[in-house]
């Protein structure tokens, strides 16, 4: 008869080997196996901000957008005091500085220092509006226009200002407004030495330098400096007229002459009130 003999190595490699084939574990090893740590998700879900909701394919770049609930800007850039959360954000943000524009539009000269700019501007020229009012037939190219449109007709202004309390629709709109209270204005011209707290506003500064006329129509090809100007000038060929008076119903081809209008409600209201 053979001798039967145990080593204890053997045995825990045994063991282990059972553990891991075993499909379905009996109570006794599930007793002992180590729950997960609270704050680990599940293995079949992604990684999901518990501030915002938003969810991402790996923890590192959920890692990287912690930083902005957090305010974390260990980026600097070394031309104006802004900050920024990654690296990939300073690199485009120095391209303001620089000039650099290195995505080129196929259609027209125009160039971009962002991959995502040129992918919105060629949708000028494919004509795509695939995000649409429901509250009246605009539509529009980008979801963010969309969002903003929206918001001209419910009045919501989600966006404030710490310091005086002021509220914005757009949050660009608040970032502009954030500078007349700090007097940044980190944009300078090169050619007359005017400075401004906005790039947009730098840029459409320069062009009054060089004639610069990058927004044609595509109906009639009249050519403007700014994109407000060409939306303006195209509603003279659709004959569309968004902007409605709340009060009367009546309905207007530009904003500013619904705020107009509207003043004409507000005195013809004072007006009630002091006979009353």
């Amino acid at each position: 008869m053979e001798d039967c003999i145990v080593t204890t190595p053997n045995f825990a490699s045994t063991i282990n080997e059972d553990i891991e084939n075993d499909p379905v574990p009996n109570h006794a090893d599930a007793d002992h196996r180590e729950e997960p740590h609270e704050d680990e998700p599940p293995v079949n879900m992604k990684p999901q901000c518990e501030i915002c909701g938003k969810i991402y394919y790996c923890a590192s770049t959920l890692l990287k957008h912690m930083k902005i609930h957090r305010g974390d800007k260990d980026y600097q850039c070394q031309v104006c005091p802004r900050g920024f959360t990654n690296r990939d954000s300073l690199d485009v943000h120095l391209r303001s500085h620089t000039g650099e524009k290195p995505y080129h539009c196929t259609h027209c000269p125009k160039a971009f220092s962002q991959q995502s700019n040129l992918s919105k501007h060629i949708k000028t020229h494919t004509g795509e509006k695939a995000y649409t009012c429901h509250l009246c037939p605009r539509a529009f190219s980008k979801r963010i226009h969309q969002t903003n449109h929206v918001r001209t007709h419910t009045g919501e202004k989600p966006y404030r200002c710490d310091v005086c309390q002021k509220t914005f629709a757009e949050k660009s709109n608040l970032i502009v407004h954030m500078k007349t209270h700090t007097g940044e204005k980190p944009y300078q011209c090169t050619l007359c030495l005017k400075t401004f707290s906005q790039n947009f506003s730098y840029k459409r500064h320069m062009r009054s330098h060089s004639g610069e006329r990058p927004y044609p129509c595509s109906v009639c090809g009249a050519a403007f400096s700014e994109s407000g100007n060409l939306s303006a000038h195209q509603k003279t060929h659709t004959g569309e007229t968004p902007y409605q008076c709340a009060v009367c119903r009546k309905q207007f081809r530009y904003k500013s002459t619904l705020t107009k209008h509207m003043e004409g409600h507000e005195e013809l209201l004072n007006e009630e009130q002091l006979e009353t």
